[in-house]
């Protein structure tokens, strides 16, 4: 990502955590799918982590790994308990 973006700030943000059957269901349809499962399957992965990437000109260049995941984590939990489950 660094090279394709010489000179800006890139943000990798991890954001979402959900289990490897809800992405299966998501994906099946998608070309691809049955390597894709196979590989998470083979290597034991239970849990999938959403990557969202932002290249942005402010701040200084370079590479910035942001871990939103608790904060997602906490949002779902609200979320859960306004709806009541």
């Amino acid at each position: 990502m660094l090279a394709a973006f010489p000179g800006f700030r890139v943000e990798v943000r991890r954001v979402t955590w959900v289990s490897r059957e809800a992405c299966f269901a998501k994906f099946r349809d998608r070309p691809g799918y049955a390597e894709w499962r196979d590989r998470l399957i083979s290597r034991g992965v239970t849990q999938v982590w959403g990557v969202h990437v932002r290249a942005v000109r402010d701040g200084p260049a370079g590479r910035v790994q942001i871990d939103a995941a608790d904060d997602v984590r906490a949002c779902g939990a609200t979320l859960a308990r306004w709806r009541g489950k």
